[in-house]
């Protein structure tokens, strides 16, 4: 089955970061990083210099986060996208400013999330992350000064689409995640997709009852996952209920080349409640490697059973997709 996506353009993503690294650094904010989002998805991210560093897994919390506080919309066309007269209404009920602690060289460090959506109802949010554990009226009115500005800079783009991207849906397959756990980036198939393919697999009536299984599935297989990393094994599948689960860790080098451990990894011991650090599972993986590489976890749900073949190619082509689609 073939499904048509059409996803945020590379150039306006190159645009947003330019008019962050112009922007950001004239307002003395003690901002760590700014994200722009395109429905839930983290499509370009600014660090501040000489800022401190967020850990790679932290931009997977915070693309969380925005998903939790921002529902996805329907993509708009033109510059209603972006409008920074909404953005500084008193009733803009969009614009939050929310204390975190955030794990900063394996320390919780509290921290305030400022975000607000681009207009009053796109699929554009902004993000900035301050090193603020409380903010003042004048801290924040810097801040919504700042996303004024981006904003502005935004709306005099001229929004360019891409070509329409073939999302590839294997037989069977309902649903899939893939983890940059070296970046922070999440790439998973849309929402509504694997709704409709588990109810026209499954001759589920309801939305409700659809919308229940699926969240058991996720939760299963997100349970799944956390054992086979824990148990220091980089692929498994499991067979439920009608259903196949897959956990598959994959580690490349800098040159995209696929490295092959040649030993089950320890897991590094839990130091605090921040959970794993994949950087230290990549230094157990090749202890004496030299060069970067970068961590990935590759999660499909199948309906029925597959084989262990066809699931490690269907593992290559979503990787394939979630390389196209990764624009930052």
């Amino acid at each position: 089955m073939h499904l048509d996506l059409i996803l945020i353009a590379e150039k306006l993503a190159i645009i947003i970061i330019q008019g962050f690294s112009a922007i950001c650094p004239t307002y003395p904010i003690n901002m760590i990083t700014a994200l722009f989002f395109n429905n839930g998805r983290i499509v370009s991210r600014y660090s501040a210099p000489n800022s401190i560093k967020l850990e790679p897994e932290t931009f997977s919390l915070l693309q969380q986060f925005v998903n939790v506080e921002y529902e996805k919309v329907q993509n708009l066309i033109g510059s209603e996208r972006f409008d920074s007269r909404y953005i500084k209404r008193e009733n803009n009920n969009s614009l939050k400013h929310k204390n975190a602690f955030l794990r900063i060289e394996r320390t919780p460090v509290g921290c305030t999330l400022s975000s607000t959506r681009c207009s009053k109802d796109p699929p554009h949010v902004l993000l900035i992350v301050t090193q603020n554990p409380k903010m003042d009226d004048s801290m924040k009115g810097r801040i919504l000064d700042m996303m004024t500005e981006l904003t502005d800079k935004l709306y005099q783009t001229p929004i360019v689409r891409s070509e329409p991207t073939r999302i590839v849906v294997f037989e069977g397959l309902i649903h899939y995640v893939v983890i940059n756990r070296t970046q922070g980036d999440v790439f998973e198939l849309p929402l509504d997709i694997s709704l409709s393919l588990l109810s026209e697999y499954k001759s589920i009536e309801t939305e409700a009852e659809c919308k229940s299984i699926f969240s058991q599935l996720t939760t299963k297989l997100a349970s799944y996952s956390m054992s086979a990393m824990i148990s220091g094994h980089t692929t498994m599948i499991w067979g439920e209920l009608g259903y196949q689960f897959s956990y598959e860790m994959r580690v490349e080098d800098e040159d995209g080349n696929i490295r092959k451990p040649v030993n089950v990894f320890s897991h590094p011991p839990f130091e605090d409640d921040n959970g794993s650090n994949y950087t230290l599972i990549s230094n157990s993986l090749f202890p004496t490697s030299k060069s970067r590489v970068t961590v990935y976890e590759i999660l499909p749900i199948f309906v029925g059973k597959v084989q262990t073949k066809s699931t490690l190619n269907a593992n290559i082509e979503i990787m394939g997709l979630y390389k196209r689609h990764n624009v930052y």
